[in-house]
């Protein structure tokens, strides 16, 4: 039974794995165009990727904009959750179901809508149009995934700190926040990662200056380069990094419960 368990999971990485290892192989091909087996290997088109600066200028701004979505997304849902958290009369779940909407609903309505929304408020199709749209569809996920760290807490520690005479924002800051610490790390890293691989909601409000998604949408588009393939080997590891950083956090967090 164990076996079969194992094999099975083993198939289903094998399944998931599999593009990102086969656009590595591609990757590191000597010939422009995609043959299996790989006859000649290279990595010319690894130092093609480093030595383009527009690829450079999309993944340093992708960077960024991750970054300010992560933040902000981390700060709105962890206020959220703890308002929620403590909110009497209210229907919980209710609200917790709202906010699982921007992962039901498709990013292309999203994209859709955030159009519309930026042009009749006047916001231009860039950067600052992207951090919005980002955050106010990752943020609900950030709020749900805080909730429940927070519903977990002693409500005696918080309680104990306002008795001692400890003022509002640094019971919330420092009691509460500095309990679920690798948790909102955790949500952090998973939020940047999403914010950097998200596509379609990013395509529809940025302007002239692309993210790394949008850039690689247009390098398909045009005529085709194996640097999509190393600029993709090189995200993809970057971003399995991640996942396992905030996994690693996670199971540290579990076992110490």
């Amino acid at each position: 039974m164990k076996r079969t368990g194992l094999f099975i999971i083993l198939t289903i990485l094998v399944i998931i794995l599999s593009p990102i290892i086969f656009m590595a192989l591609f990757s590191v091909s000597e010939n422009r165009f995609i043959v299996f087996p790989v006859q000649e290997y290279s990595i010319k088109w690894y130092i093609s990727v480093i030595n383009n600066p527009v690829v450079l200028n999309s993944l340093g701004y992708t960077i960024i904009i991750g970054l300010i979505v992560s933040g902000l997304s981390v700060c709105l849902g962890f206020m959220s959750a703890y308002w929620l958290n403590n909110a009497k009369g209210i229907n919980k779940q209710l609200f917790l179901a709202l906010f699982t909407i921007p992962a039901i609903v498709p990013f292309i309505l999203y994209g859709l809508g955030f159009l519309e929304f930026a042009r009749n408020l006047g916001i231009a199709r860039s950067g600052f149009a992207v951090v919005i749209a980002h955050t106010v569809t990752f943020s609900p996920l950030a709020t749900v995934y805080l909730f429940h760290q927070i519903s977990r807490l002693n409500e005696d520690i918080e309680f104990s700190a306002r008795e001692l005479g400890a003022p509002n924002y640094r019971v919330i800051i420092e009691i509460v926040g500095g309990q679920i610490a690798k948790n909102i790390f955790v949500c952090a890293i998973v939020i940047f990662a999403l914010s950097w691989d998200e596509y379609i909601i990013s395509w529809f409000v940025s302007g002239f200056q692309k993210t790394y998604a949008v850039q690689v949408r247009n390098m398909l588009e045009s005529t085709f380069s194996p640097e999509v393939f190393a600029l993709g080997s090189l995200i993809g590891f970057f971003i399995l990094l991640l996942v396992s950083i905030a996994f690693g956090f996670s199971r540290k967090e579990l076992t110490l419960r």
